[in-house]
């Protein structure tokens, strides 16, 4: 009698499931590329052919075959053989706004006009906003993010998973006499004096450095107009061969360079301090701003460190886990295009570095709002495509506000990087 109970009871469970599952969620069809890289429209797909790094560029874009690769900047891409694919199926929960309040960076589906769009909310009821330097601003302060909040509007800048073939990758890296890069990555040997590396943007076929800027290969062909971006994130999967003095991992973002320095002894602390300068200036002396403990490391284990210099905040991880609280900076008064935005220091230790990459943070463009502040009322949102330099959004409509009643849920399917995890 009891188990035909709990079988009916399951049963009831499961039919209840099968009920409301599909009315609370719902598939929607990305259209269009306004949330790319994040979402994909209709798009082309293919391998680089020097690097083999994936290239995706949307269908409409009006060079679609002249993109070049954003890894390694090759344009020579079999761009005209892919076939077109379908854009990204996401999934929308059209209850998350029932009980709970839409937040800052949710992604969300609404009705305007006869259409539904997707776009990422900036700005909440009450708030007035404005688009500078980049960032979102909200009643006159810069809105700074959770490092939570990083990972699902991270831009891959470069992955050295994929080397290019044929030509020689090593001015990617500045270096000591006595660097040694093994497989195209850095061997970080300080046991016989202090070695410096930096990571700088070298174009391979125009063979010069050149600031990083907000292009997307999903335009197709290279912006004239292209802006320089200063938000860095950097994960590194580093392998300790010898454990002793200490690893120095310094961002900069054109105006600051702020550094961590992590024991690797088994006293495992870490100081963070910070430079009102960049790497191709002389240095101005250091602000230490915090110290804390964090588990030691051991010879021959391998970790991986992301560090992320982002809104003026500086964030530091050690296998997706945050070290520390964040450390804020006061706003700059300028910030310079940045060529080189990442230095790595060894002292006594010897540290591999298994896997590099480079991202960055999305770079809004102030559009048809530049200069202005908008204000929202009660219920009123602001709303964001991630692909900034062309998507239509809050910035360019006359009615830049959606309304409470015109959400219809959140969007759920987000790629979320692999290197904000743990070490493959």
């Amino acid at each position: 009698m009891v188990e035909r109970r709990l079988l009916l009871v399951g049963i009831c469970i499961a039919l209840a499931a099968m009920t409301l599952l599909p009315l609370r969620y719902q598939r929607y069809q990305i259209a269009t590329g306004s949330m790319a890289p994040t979402l994909l429209g209709e798009h082309r797909r293919c391998a680089c052919s020097r690097c083999g790094s994936p290239v995706v560029v949307g269908s409409a874009a009006p060079d679609c075959f002249k993109a070049h690769c954003p890894n390694c900047g090759h344009s020579d891409l079999p761009l005209a053989q892919a076939p077109d694919q379908p854009g990204d199926v996401v999934s929308v929960d059209r209850w998350a706004y029932s009980l709970a309040s839409p937040k800052r960076w949710d992604v969300v589906l609404f009705q305007r006009g006869e259409e539904s769009w997707v776009k990422r909310i900036a700005g909440l009821p009450g708030e007035t906003v404005e688009i500078r330097d980049g960032d979102v601003w909200i009643d006159g302060v810069r809105s700074r993010k959770s490092f939570g909040e990083l990972p699902s509007m991270q831009q891959e800048l470069f992955d050295d998973a994929y080397s290019p073939h044929g030509i020689d990758a090593s001015r990617r890296w500045e270096r000591d006499p006595r660097g040694e890069l093994v497989g195209g990555r850095p061997m970080l040997d300080g046991r016989d004096g202090s070695q410096t590396w930096i990571y700088a943007r070298f174009l391979f076929d125009e063979r010069q450095y050149r600031p990083f800027v907000d292009e997307y290969a999903y335009e197709g062909s290279s912006r004239a107009d292209a802006e320089p971006v200063h938000d860095f994130i950097a994960d590194l999967d580093l392998t300790v061969l010898h454990a002793d003095g200490n690893l120095r991992v310094a961002l900069t973002d054109g105006s600051d360079v702020i550094e961590a320095s992590i024991s690797l002894t088994n006293a495992g602390s870490l100081k963070v301090r910070t430079r009102p300068d960049s790497f191709e200036g002389k240095e101005a002396p250091a602000l230490k701003l915090s110290t804390v403990r964090m588990t030691p490391w051991r010879g021959g284990e391998t970790r991986r460190v992301t560090v992320a210099f982002v809104d003026r905040r500086f964030h530091i991880a050690c296998d997706g886990q945050p070290i520390g609280d964040a450390i804020d900076l006061p706003d700059a008064a300028s910030r310079e295009p940045v060529v080189r935005p990442l230095r790595l220091t060894i002292e006594r230790g010897c540290v591999r570095v298994d896997r590099f990459r480079l991202s960055r943070d999305v770079h809004y463009r102030p559009q048809g709002m530049a200069g202005q502040a908008v204000r929202l009322g009660s219920g009123e949102y602001f709303v964001l495509g991630d692909h900034s330099p062309v998507a239509e959004d809050s910035r360019t409509w006359l009615d830049p506000a959606i309304r409470r009643r015109d959400l219809l849920g959140r969007v759920l399917d987000l790629k979320r990087p692999r290197s904000f995890g743990a070490p493959n």
